[in-house]
């Protein structure tokens, strides 16, 4: 019984050996395609991979409201952070977006964190002040609305919180006018 168990799988094993390469030369493999490195108006010289003048290629600036998220402070309230992001601003530019929180109560608790109001106005500016920017570079800017509420659950300002724009200014569109959580 043994001995019969052996040469099954001893025949077994060299089957799957000799049909394996056979299934593996089957297989087609194209070469890879080889890079062309030729300078034309097409393909203008860059070093380094820096955008080239003949071949401009700026990022579209734009601003809107990220994905917030909500908490509940070991002091018991509920509070939201919610990010405005500005994309790709010019260097000395500024922009900013007028909010409206709408449908909770908020309130600003006692604490040495900055709270914002359940209305404002969000202001970012390319001031020029990250390390290596120059005057006709681009940058991204964020700064967070942060908001409590006093009495609801987690459950309900996730469902309930809605942060709209109301307003804008700056040559800037506004990607993602709405933030909830």
């Amino acid at each position: 019984m043994r001995s019969k168990l052996l040469a099954g799988l001893t025949t077994a094993v060299a089957t799957v050996a000799i049909a394996a390469p056979a299934a593996h030369a089957q297989e087609i493999i194209a070469p890879a395609p080889t890079p062309t490195n030729e300078i034309s108006p097409a393909n203008p010289a860059t070093p380094n991979g820096e955008i080239s003048p003949a071949n401009p290629e700026t990022p579209q600036a734009s601003m809107g409201f990220g994905k917030c998220s909500v908490a509940k402070s070991s002091h018991g309230y509920v509070y939201a952070v919610c990010p405005v992001n500005a994309n790709a601003i010019p260097y000395g530019e500024t922009v900013s977006l007028s909010y409206k929180i709408n449908g909770l109560h908020t309130f600003k608790p006692r604490t040495h964190a900055t709270w914002s109001n359940a209305s404002g106005t969000v202001t970012l500016t390319n001031d020029g002040s990250m390390p290596g920017q120059t005057p006709g570079s681009t940058t991204n800017l964020t700064q967070n609305i942060k908001i409590a509420f006093k009495n609801p659950s987690v459950a309900k300002v996730r469902k309930d919180l809605i942060i709209a724009m109301t307003g804008q200014s700056g040559n800037v569109p506004v990607t993602n006018p709405v933030a909830g959580a």
